[in-house]
């Protein structure tokens, strides 16, 4: 048997032991799920950076967002705090629009900045 040691979508393991292959598997939680998740995003990343259709980007894209969306649910993570910071980075830092690559920078500082940014949001 090819030894993966990845985690996989539920029904891969069904999949393959319906084709007649053997199949060896075990079911991660907590810490362990949540290694082998993070993995699973470089894994589609990497994915994502050799797609070369717009179909297997999208492909790549919808498989990074089933991992990071079973990832927010384990950490019982809403959508709004997800957004709430997402608009509190852009405001502070901005966003990806220019794709700026930094080359290089000195060091920071200890120079401490006010960084507060409060949006009015509900708590459910």
């Amino acid at each position: 048997m090819i030894k993966y040691d990845k985690i996989v979508r539920d029904n891969i393991i069904d999949e393959i032991h319906n084709s007649g292959r053997n199949v060896a598997y075990e079911i991660a939680s907590g810490p362990a799920a949540v290694h082998y998740l993070i993995k699973k995003i470089s894994e589609e990343a990497a994915e994502l950076e050799k797609a070369q259709t717009r179909d297997e980007i999208v492909g790549e894209f919808a498989d990074l967002y089933e991992v990071l969306d079973t990832l927010q649910t384990h950490y019982q993570i809403f959508d709004y705090e997800i957004e709430a910071c997402r608009k509190r980075k852009a405001f502070l830092h901005g966003v990806f629009d220019k794709n700026t690559i930094l080359i290089a920078a000195d060091p920071k500082d200890d120079t401490v900045i006010d960084t507060e940014f409060k949006l009015d949001i509900p708590w459910h």
